[in-house]
């Protein structure tokens, strides 16, 4: 049985699109893991929402607590350019911290201690056809979409983006000592995942295959391809480039179109 893994925090509307996309189209036994990541926010409208809908469903719902020496383990990749964690409210400081602290604790706390397969889906995720993500593995030990960055140097820093993953957690080297935190290396920022560049550089062997995505709308919604099965990332569902309230129903009109649920 596969497990999967995802959080929710800004929209709970999508707890019920991506529990109903995967009651519809994962064709193989799961259990689904979700993690609600709005219990710091002083409006507990979403943590209570959130809530509701996997009550109503009947999946395992946990909290992402705060963990004070995962805290300050990951702080050290913050303090550089003068950022935090959290703010004096107790809130998350901004969207991009909050999506790699919900990832870290995670994976600290259950994923990297699984013994099957898991796969992780950002809280904008959703499947769109029939597929079936063991089958899609194959023999291979990590799927994932690739990012980039530049060192001032010119030398690239690889990386797992975190938006949507696969791992096959008994098989591969120290999955305690994979990293998910966003910051900086070497002075250069990276997206969420960019730590992930040490396990790479530092395990070569691990079976790996790369799942390409290219943008599918005039919103900058992503098509992601395991084979010839594809898997929608909506993007910016959190909002972190502030778009207004009409762009976001116009765009989850289409998704809606398109996941034909």
């Amino acid at each position: 049985m596969i497990k999967i893994y995802t959080y929710f925090h800004r929209r709970p509307d999508f707890a019920d699109l991506q529990i109903r996309s995967l009651k519809k189209y994962l064709k193989e036994e799961y259990e689904l893991t979700i993690f609600n990541n709005a219990k710091f926010d002083t409006n507990k409208n979403n943590y209570n929402e959130i809530n509701r809908i996997c009550d109503e469903y009947g999946v395992k719902v946990l909290d992402v607590d705060k963990d004070e020496k995962l805290i300050d383990f990951y702080y050290q990749y913050e303090k550089a350019i003068g950022n935090e964690i959290f703010s004096g409210d107790g809130s998350y400081i901004n969207p991009n911290v909050a999506v790699a602290y919900a990832l870290c604790y995670m994976w600290d706390k259950f994923m990297c201690k699984e013994q099957d397969k898991v796969v992780f889906l950002q809280h904008d995720v959703f499947l769109s056809e029939p597929i079936n993500f063991t089958q899609s593995m194959g023999n291979n030990e990590l799927l994932y979409i690739p990012q980039v960055r530049m060192r001032d140097n010119g030398e690239p820093i690889n990386y797992m983006w975190n938006t949507f993953f696969l791992a096959d957690v008994a098989k591969i080297p120290e999955p305690e000592t994979m990293n998910w935190w966003c910051g900086s290396v070497d002075g250069t920022r990276v997206d969420v995942g960019g730590q992930t560049y040490k396990y790479l550089d530092d395990h070569p062997d691990v079976k790996i295959k790369l799942i390409p995505h290219n943008e599918v709308t005039e919103f900058g919604s992503q098509r992601m391809m395991l084979g010839n099965k594809s898997v929608i990332h909506y993007y910016r569902g959190s909002n972190w480039d502030n778009q207004s309230e009409d762009w976001h129903k116009r765009k989850t009109e289409w998704l809606l179109k398109t996941l034909d649920l």
